[in-house]
């Protein structure tokens, strides 16, 4: 390849990475808030899950090899996560998520649908936030307010479902609990405390996470399936 080409194929994957969020040689995706004019990040909205989705089945046309997703995430709409993690959830391609930052409510959810086939590794300084979230009823009704609650009751349930299975099955600091125990324990975390932030280091003991990158099996992504 010539140094003229060379240079226009590395300019390519910079403007593919920074405009679409991926890279189709090494099939990564950035999964990160929309860039706006305000300082603040939107986190978890219709348009990260819509280009997160897209980005995803141009990946899979391609082949059912390895996705490897980079989030950085304050969390947001749980409507739009569940997106995200529904694509993952039932891809035919294993998922390596790699959470930089912050990884927090509807952003601690996301990786979770990579458990069964596939790895969820945090950054060593990345933290972690789990917690039930917050409403927004704006100009709702009495009776809307009502039925709403009733949504958000049984999406609370579906949130502790997911994260009860996983940590069940993989957080160390329950291998000699069972299922209905250790979803009780994250039940009284999230009554206790409004926001349960984790270290790394402790989103691996509880579950969330499989390892810490840099750490012991997790020296690099490329090894982690061989």
């Amino acid at each position: 390849m010539t140094r003229a080409k060379s240079r226009n194929h590395k300019s390519h994957i910079i403007s593919e990475s920074h405009e679409h969020g991926i890279i189709l040689e090494t099939r990564e995706i950035f999964l990160h808030g929309h860039f706006t004019e305000s300082d603040e990040d939107p986190g978890v909205e219709y348009r990260s899950a819509n280009r997160f989705l897209k980005n995803v089945k141009i990946l899979e046309s391609e082949s059912s090899d390895t996705i490897i997703v980079h989030q950085h995430s304050p969390g947001g709409d749980w409507n739009s996560g569940m997106v995200m993690y529904d694509i993952v959830k039932n891809s035919s391609c294993p998922f390596v998520f790699v959470c930089h930052g912050l990884a927090a409510s509807m952003g601690s959810i996301v990786p979770q649908a990579a458990h069964e086939k596939g790895y969820r590794i945090t950054m060593p300084n990345c933290d972690w936030l789990i917690h039930d979230g917050s409403i927004d009823t704006g100009d709702m009704t009495m009776r809307q307010f009502n039925s709403y609650h009733g949504y958000m009751d049984a999406m609370r349930k579906h949130m502790l479902e997911i994260y009860s299975e996983v940590c069940s099955a993989s957080g160390p600091k329950f291998k000699d609990m069972k299922h209905g125990s250790v979803k009780n324990f994250i039940r009284r975390k999230l009554q206790s405390k409004e926001d349960w932030w984790l270290t790394a280091t402790e989103a691996v003991e509880h579950g969330f996470a499989d390892g810490i990158y840099g750490s012991s099996g997790y020296e690099s992504i490329g090894g982690m399936f061989e």
